[in-house]
């Protein structure tokens, strides 16, 4: 089971970048939101959270069907796949290397 942003005992502005990068934007705002109501002086918080409300809300406005978005991150997560096979071969290469030297 995920956790939500509020049951975190520690938030950090790391945390919420993150969980915006990673696509969680409502967790990502939640933390923002936390960190300015303790320190409402910080400028770059305020200017992460007014980001992250803007990324959300045109995801929302988008749509579940937005076929464009659904294929750039198809595509993407094509692209970290084939990355991520081809450092498995290259891990396979050296322990294989490594053991006839």
């Amino acid at each position: 089971m995920q956790k939500q942003a509020g049951d975190l005992p520690i938030r950090t502005a790391t945390m919420a970048k993150i969980f915006a990068q990673q696509g969680h934007l409502d967790e990502a705002i939640e933390i923002y939101r936390h960190l300015l109501n303790k320190d409402p002086d910080r400028s770059d918080l305020a200017e992460a959270l007014a980001r992250t409300e803007e990324k959300r809300d045109q995801k929302i406005a988008s749509g579940p069907g937005d076929i464009a978005s659904i294929l750039s991150s198809y595509i993407g997560l094509l692209l970290n796949y084939r990355q991520l096979l081809d450092l498995e071969d290259l891990q396979r290469q050296l322990t294989s290397k490594r053991r006839t030297e």
